[in-house]
């Protein structure tokens, strides 16, 4: 039996990945591709003249600080996790992290901002913003992208596999794993738990009427799924 993680493998810290590997086979497959967009102008000007900007993810963090950091350096920046945080330590922006690993730990510190605030998200095209969240303008700074090759590489690479523990890790790699496994031996997939890092993905699964293990809490989501994983 082997292990499926829809996780690069490089943002997993190597005492994880020993943790996974001393179990057994650990297949990592992000099914993407992300890459940074050209900005417009007016998407330029937007940045520029915000006060507040919200970064969700990891490569966002990195897409800005390669490429939009310089456009606004004062702007606080609102953040998930500490690691995104210390991502961005050698910004002069004030920093604010979440109170938990997830959105609804943005819903406090955005909702008592001034009205007068002008606040940006800066994010991927497949992005799912919670309701209460609705606020601000979007500006799409990468893209997700999966072709037909890079899908016709994975089938191939999980075909041989029977997976009893699933990581998934957002809607949009459950409706590709979703393609993938309509391609492959359902006997591969019968045995199958699956985890997520949030509620958002498990959400997505409970659509499809698949139960999912998510974290106990917020924080470190990714440690805490990979420990439940190893029944630590």
């Amino acid at each position: 039996m082997a292990w499926l993680l829809t996780y690069p493998q490089e943002r997993v810290a190597r005492p994880l990945q020993e943790q996974l590997a001393a179990h057994t086979t650990i297949v990592y497959a992000p099914l993407r591709e992300l890459v940074p967009t050209e900005l417009t102008a007016a998407q330029r000007t937007q940045i520029a003249a915000s006060t507040a900007l919200v970064l969700t993810s990891h490569f966002g963090v990195t897409t800005y600080l390669a490429k939009w950091a310089r456009v606004n350096t004062t702007a606080t920046i609102y953040v998930l996790s500490t690691k995104m945080a210390e991502m961005l330590r050698a910004v002069p922006n004030p920093i604010v992290v979440a109170a938990t690993e997830s959105q609804r730990g943005l819903i406090a510190p955005l909702s008592h901002l001034p009205a007068t605030a002008r606040l940006t998200w800066l994010l991927g095209d497949h992005a799912q913003r919670l309701p209460e969240l609705r606020l601000g303008i979007p500006v799409v700074i990468y893209r997700n992208r999966w072709s037909p090759a890079d899908e016709a590489a994975i089938v191939k690479r999980l075909r041989p596999e029977t997976f009893d523990k699933v990581l998934v890790t957002s809607p949009s790699n459950w409706q590709r794993l979703r393609t993938l496994q309509a391609q492959l031996p359902a006997a591969g997939w019968q045995q199958a738990t699956y985890y997520v890092l949030g509620d958002t993905t498990a959400a997505a699964l409970r659509a499809d009427g698949i139960s999912a293990v998510k974290p106990r809490t917020k924080q470190d989501v990714l440690a805490q799924v990979i420990a439940e994983m190893c029944g630590y």
